[in-house]
């Protein structure tokens, strides 16, 4: 008997008979072929993967064939924490990967690919759990600005999961001309954050983005903000004299 044949293949075999009993010369002439059909299967479906997530959408990718036959439809059901699976979702082929929408932001997902081909279908098993990214922060709030640093407070975020915490940007924008890069200030778990190492007279844009496990999410809309002038370094009276002071920095 021969083995290691794939389904639903046509193989050519031919035999030649030999006198070495170790099968490597002394062989006689070669039979005529002989066509065979293997059988096909369900498909085989050997993994299935998150690639990335944003706060609302996930990229699932995977590894799979037809078992020897046509692939006619690939679905794809999704599982959303600790709820029930949902009804299959066709995706449109042939594809090894598509991007599953309507998801919730900073949650567990898990999926199972379903590939049919004309025997029937196979259900993958599921694939591992993926984080969504947190959803964008809303608006800050300024509590008080100085000619240096800017502080801001911003709404907790309401969700399933912990968050690991929230990344403050700030970028100079003083006008037509003056529109700086995005930089980043700093970290923190709180729900407030103090800007530093502005410049006084200055005008800033600032902004917040929440991160959990997975990642960064979006940062929400920023506030325009204007430093105020820096007071003199040093005022000192120079003159004093009758109703008057000359003061000098």
């Amino acid at each position: 008997s021969l083995d290691g044949f794939k389904n639903g293949k046509t193989y050519s075999i031919t035999i030649a008979a030999s006198n070495d009993p170790r099968l490597e010369t002394n062989f006689g002439p070669i039979s005529d072929p002989l066509s065979v059909d293997t059988p096909g299967s369900l498909p085989n479906v050997y993994s299935v993967a998150t690639v990335r997530t944003t706060a609302y959408s996930a990229v699932v990718s995977w590894v799979a064939d037809g078992g020897g036959q046509q692939i006619t439809a690939l679905a794809v059901r999704t599982k959303r924490e600790n709820e029930p699976w949902g009804l299959p979702e066709n995706v449109v082929g042939p594809a090894i990967q598509t991007t599953v929408k309507g998801l919730g932001a900073n949650l567990y997902y898990a999926f199972i690919l379903v590939v049919s081909n004309s025997l029937g279908y196979t259900e993958s098993a599921p694939s591992d759990q993926a984080l969504t990214l947190p959803a964008p922060v809303p608006r800050p709030t300024l509590s008080s600005i100085s000619s240096y640093t800017a502080s801001l407070s911003w709404p907790p975020w309401y969700g399933k999961n912990a968050l690991e915490g929230y990344r403050v940007q700030y970028r100079i924008n003083d006008g037509p001309g003056v529109l700086g890069a995005w930089t980043l200030s700093g970290s923190t778990s709180q729900l407030s954050f103090t800007v530093s190492a502005l410049l006084p007279n200055m005008g800033y844009d600032l902004r917040v983005a929440a991160y959990n496990a997975a990642g960064t999410g979006e940062y929400g809309d920023y506030i325009a903000e204007r430093t105020p002038a820096a007071p003199p370094n040093l005022v000192y009276v120079s003159l004093v004299g009758a109703g008057f002071a000359v003061l000098n920095w």
